[in-house]
């Protein structure tokens, strides 16, 4: 008796302790469940995807509201970010203003350093989303609650500090190494990983070159022996690219890499190319629609006779992308299609099809949708003496297809009360 007698003391107390927390919740915020908010409040309604610390912002935020759906805000923010030349990102925060404060709307960028924490990241962050918000809060009726401040430039390291004297010259270089060990008594598992990159970014030029590696090999042990399998890979890219002005830019890429998973020695390319955007460059992050063409040679030399008799061979190809992205308070939108030849076997192809969106249908109920088509007619490289069972099992060989695809739909809905300004990290998330 004794044994059962605490579990169900504890639940009672849960029961009887529960209903009054959640009464004492209402009292205290007596708008909660209500859609009659006050007029003179700024209700926000955050909307970022990706890392925008909004914990941070919430706890910092004191004088605004945060709304968990749009059609309560007065203020939309939506945040969005893209890579940026220093190897951080530029961040992009679009102040749309709602109800009274329509027409009221704003766009602040800054842009953040590789080197930075993300804590010195989320405190320019707040710095700027106070900026952006200075002009809704003028509008309130108690403006003075508010106070504005100023640091001489540089005096916050990190905070707009004069950046015309660079000794770098805008290059960025980066150095990752990565290994992975894991198993038990009947199998075993060892990756590892290295890339070097080096990069410069400025308004009009783009320089990436990079150089990685990677090896991987599995062992598993079952009662007919031993079975083992390894991968490896290694390739050197570089792309060079000039933006003749906010719509054209020209460029070159260039690869040299070798596979086992492509039945590759060495691969060797070479393809100039020219894109359009349809919309300027400057408003990328909000919207892109980009032609892309590019044309080039391939040298191709492989580890063992592919299905074609070829130990080797040279190819040239040409490649169209069409890609979109665009970015409104109803929810992000993005799609491309990319079609690629072989000039010497036009009959030899490739067609992607890639499309993805998160959609606000109407109040807490959103749609995300994503999915991936390759119809394929171009595997110049496979073995003639095809893959062996452990490396079908293993996916440690490319495997003759005509298409490959992914697809993913998903709802999500929420209702209760209207504020999510509340952030509490007790047990942790």
């Amino acid at each position: 008796m004794r044994k059962t007698t605490f579990p169900v003391l504890l639940i009672l107390c849960l029961l009887i302790v529960s209903p009054t927390r959640a009464g004492n919740a209402r009292l205290s915020a007596p708008n909660a469940d209500t859609t009659e908010l006050p007029t003179e409040t700024i209700r926000i309604f955050f909307d970022c995807r990706g890392n925008c610390y909004e914990d941070f912002l919430k706890t910092k935020l004191q004088i605004v509201n945060f709304v968990r759906d749009r059609k309560l805000a007065n203020v939309h923010l939506l945040i969005t970010t893209q890579p940026a030349g220093s190897g951080g990102n530029e961040y992009t925060l679009r102040f749309v203003g709602l109800e009274r404060f329509s027409g009221i709307s704003d766009t602040l960028r800054f842009v953040t350093m590789r080197s930075e924490t993300d804590d010195v990241i989320r405190r320019r962050l707040l710095n700027t989303l106070k900026l952006g918000l200075a002009r809704y809060i003028a509008r309130t009726p108690q403006p003075s609650q508010a106070e504005v401040s100023y640091q001489p430039n540089g005096a916050f390291k990190g905070l707009g500090a004069d950046q015309t004297a660079d000794p770098w010259n805008n290059w960025v270089f980066n150095v990752d190494f990565n290994i992975e060990l894991s198993g038990q008594r009947s199998n075993r598992f060892i990756r590892w990983s290295s890339a070097l990159s080096a990069n410069r970014i400025t308004e009009t030029v783009k320089m990436r070159f990079g150089l990685d590696g990677s090896y991987s090999e599995s062992k598993f042990i079952i009662d007919d022996g031993t079975v083992f399998s390894f991968t490896r890979s290694y390739g050197l890219r570089g792309l060079v690219v000039d933006g003749w002005d906010e719509h054209w830019s020209v460029g070159m890429y260039g690869s040299l890499s070798s596979s086992t998973y492509d039945n590759t020695r060495l691969w060797v390319s070479v393809a100039p190319a020219v894109e359009y955007d349809i919309f300027p460059y400057s408003e990328s992050t909000r919207r892109q629609l980009r032609f892309l063409y590019r044309i080039g040679f391939n040298r191709l030399l492989y580890l063992t006779e592919t299905i074609y008799d070829q130990d080797s061979e040279s190819l040239f190809a040409h490649n169209l992308s069409v890609s979109a992205d665009i970015v409104e308070e109803w929810g992000r939108a993005s799609g491309s299609i990319e079609a690629s030849q072989y000039l010497q076997k036009l009959e030899q192809n490739r067609m992607v099809f890639y499309a993805e969106g998160s959609f606000r249908l109407f109040e807490g109920l959103s749609l995300n949708l994503s999915g991936l088509l390759s119809l394929i007619h171009d595997q110049r490289s496979l073995p003639k003496l095809g893959a062996s069972p452990e490396e079908i099992l293993l996916q440690r060989r490319e495997l003759a297809t005509s298409y490959s695809y992914y697809t993913s739909i998903g709802f999500s809905y929420s209702f209760g009360s209207i504020y999510s300004t509340a952030v509490n990290p007790r047990f942790g998330k």
